[in-house]
């Protein structure tokens, strides 16, 4: 996941680790050249509460976060951070200027999967789907709209794929997967604890 969104899905953070996140929002590209002394000093916090933000960001320290705000700069990551996805118009705006922050956010949306995506990782993904007897899909709510566009793609190479949660027994699908099958999970953000819970199956 790239920096920048783990930014907007990270929860109970403390008011200093707040402070340093909406700074950095702000200053990502100076950030990304900045020492953390110079950061607890813009911020108005610590070393300590840079290092523990960082870790909760799932980083080894502060290094590796600037790392990976750099990478996100390098990419031009905030050029297609412009549309908020939530609310991507307001009432007052023309019927055009809507259809054009839809279009813009599906091409963003794109360009930043395609900025997470190793060669390598890829191939050995195709592979495995090529190699594989079964396919599962498992999806919920919005990400089951990806997983049966997924579904139709796959039935033009000649591999068939169900979606576990079709009949609500996704429990049941898991459960009878050998190692000769394979299991696909579509999530925005994966911690949802179900999967969690099946992926031990």
């Amino acid at each position: 996941m790239l920096f920048t969104d783990k930014m907007t899905h990270i929860t109970d953070l403390t008011d200093n680790e707040k402070r340093i996140v909406q700074y950095i929002k702000k200053n990502l590209e100076a950030v990304s050249t900045m020492s953390i002394q110079t950061l607890a000093s813009k911020t108005y916090t610590s070393h300590s509460a840079i290092v523990r933000l960082a870790k909760k960001f799932n980083y080894s320290g502060f290094k590796a976060m600037r790392q990976a705000i750099s990478n996100d700069v390098q990419q031009n990551i905030t050029q297609l951070n412009d549309i908020d996805a939530n609310f991507p118009f307001s009432p007052d705006d023309s019927a055009i200027n809507i259809a054009k922050n839809i279009s813009d956010l599906t091409i963003n949306a794109i360009k930043r999967t395609l900025i997470q995506v190793n060669e390598e990782e890829l191939i050995s993904s195709a592979k495995m789907i090529i190699d594989s007897k079964r396919l599962v899909l498992f999806a919920i709510g919005d990400t089951q709209i990806r997983a049966r566009s997924l579904q139709s793609k796959l039935v033009k190479i000649n591999k068939f794929a169900i979606i576990a949660e079709e009949y609500s027994d996704e429990s049941w699908s898991a459960i009878n997967l050998d190692k000769n099958d394979l299991a696909i999970f579509l999530s925005y953000t994966g911690n949802n604890s179900n999967y969690l819970k099946l992926l031990k199956f």
